[in-house]
């Protein structure tokens, strides 16, 4: 079995010099089954790691978000079904 796949629970904290924790917990949180601390800069960047990390849903992140912006500026955004056009 993988390490990730016995953990329990996931702790993160933020620290004040800027470094993220990531600790991956089993047996109620008694044991540190697998953890990682990161540089992050802000708040988005700390969203994005969480959320490429698996722990935030992906739409919270501000390059899934930069995406859908750019889509709908170049048009890509659909509203109802997409029909393709076929020979008639």
């Amino acid at each position: 079995m993988a390490p990730l796949a016995r953990a329990e629970l996931v702790a993160v904290q933020w620290h004040r010099d800027g470094y993220l924790s990531v600790r991956y917990l089993s047996d109620g949180g008694r044991y540190d089954v697998h953890s990682v601390e990161l540089y992050v800069a802000g708040v988005d960047q700390a969203l994005d790691v969480l959320c490429a990390l698996g722990l935030l849903p992906a739409d919270l992140s501000t390059l899934y978000a930069a995406g859908v912006r750019a889509g709908l500026r170049a048009g890509d955004a659909l509203d109802g079904q997409l029909v393709e056009d076929g020979p008639r």
